[in-house]
């Protein structure tokens, strides 16, 4: 490969993987607008709300070091192209790594945000949460009462 065309791609990557990351904010910007909505129109989805906004945000955070890889090695193997060497290649190859998978991370989490199914999933995981803090005895607190109550009137009698 040339020294031109290496810098051409190595630039134009890290533009690129820019605007990418930029519209995916976008995007994640109005994905949680959407929720807030929700949210507020029914107050049962705030548990729902709660994991989806969470998975969103963990996955962005793996995406976002990702491409701050990516966008640096990028710059770097620009920096590092007029040299030869070991350096350079080993640089060109992590750059060129992290940019692919910078590129299919943002894909990926797209998907992830307008996939259907995931809204089901975060809903159940919600319920099974909230079933698991319950606890498994039947009687209520005003049951128990009652009951000692109960028993202590006809100990006393």
């Amino acid at each position: 490969m040339t020294p031109e065309a290496i810098y051409w791609l190595f630039s134009s990557a890290a533009q690129s993987i820019s605007a990418l990351i930029a519209f995916l904010l976008a995007g994640v910007a109005i994905a949680y607008g959407m929720m807030d909505r929700s949210e507020e129109q029914d107050a049962s989805l705030y548990d729902v709300v709660k994991v989806l906004r969470r998975t969103i945000h963990r996955r962005m955070s793996w995406l976002v070091v990702v491409t701050g890889i990516g966008i640096l090695s990028s710059l770097l193997a620009i920096y590092l192209n007029p040299s030869s060497g070991r350096m350079r290649e080993v640089t060109i190859a992590i750059a060129a790594l992290s940019d692919i998978v910078a590129i299919i991370g943002a894909i990926y989490l797209v998907i992830l945000i307008v996939s259907p199914s995931r809204y089901v999933l975060a809903a159940k995981k919600a319920v099974e949460k909230e079933e698991a803090k319950s606890p498994k005895d039947t009687t209520s607190p005003v049951n128990a009462f009652f009951h000692k109550f109960i028993k202590l009137e006809q100990d006393i009698r």
